[in-house]
């Protein structure tokens, strides 16, 4: 497993985080007999930020037309960067994402407005027909999410263009549920459905 230390906003916004994720699928793909695994069954996931960062991955191979993906993880993606924050459903009191972090976010990550719609930043905008050819998608979404809705809408996409392998919501969790909860017994399982989604998708 590769974990992908990318430039960071404000230094670096957007597009080079998601550039850069598609230069480390396009390098462990031609790399990997070099270092010990099988370049052509390769898988890219992540979480929030990151997640973004796999679909935009995924959809940059999918356009290049190489190197194979068999999966991609969305784990409580951000796929919905031009909306208002205010318009994001608040399904709790108090939820993990407050206002100010998703304002500060965005303007961090995208300072230009009109790139917020980009299909690399904000994939909810695509029609089905654009993403047909990407990778099986499993997508997760934690039910008190401010996120769950653009999780749900991209699932959607995705199942129109025949992409979606999954779509779970995680009952009773939030943002980052996996790093905050109390009881990690609830991220256990999850990963566990990960983990096993991964290795079907790349069997042999």
């Amino acid at each position: 497993m590769l974990n992908v230390d990318y430039a960071l906003a404000p230094q670096h916004p957007f597009p080079a985080a998601a550039h850069q994720a598609f230069d480390v699928v396009r390098w462990a793909a031609e790399a990997g007999g070099d270092h010990g695994w099988d370049g052509t069954r390769l898988a890219v996931g992540g979480q929030s930020s990151g997640a973004s960062l796999a679909a935009a991955a995924a959809r940059q191979t999918r356009d290049a037309g190489a190197p194979p993906i068999t999966l991609q993880v969305l784990n409580y993606g951000v796929f919905d960067q031009a909306g208002d924050p205010a318009d994001k459903p608040k399904p709790v009191p108090k939820p993990q994402l407050p206002l100010p972090v998703l304002d500060l976010s965005m303007g961090a990550y995208l300072p230009d407005p009109a790139q917020r719609r980009h299909p690399l930043a904000s994939p909810v905008f695509s029609h089905p027909d654009e993403l047909r050819g990407i990778a099986p998608a499993l997508v997760v979404a934690a039910e008190h999410d401010r996120l769950r809705a653009e999780s749900e809408t991209y699932a959607d996409l995705l199942d129109r263009a025949g992409a979606l392998q999954e779509l779970i919501v995680v009952p009773g969790a939030d943002h980052a549920y996996n790093m905050l909860a109390k009881d990690d017994r609830q991220t256990r399982e999850m990963y566990d459905a990960i983990s096993g989604r991964v290795r079907d998708a790349l069997k042999a």
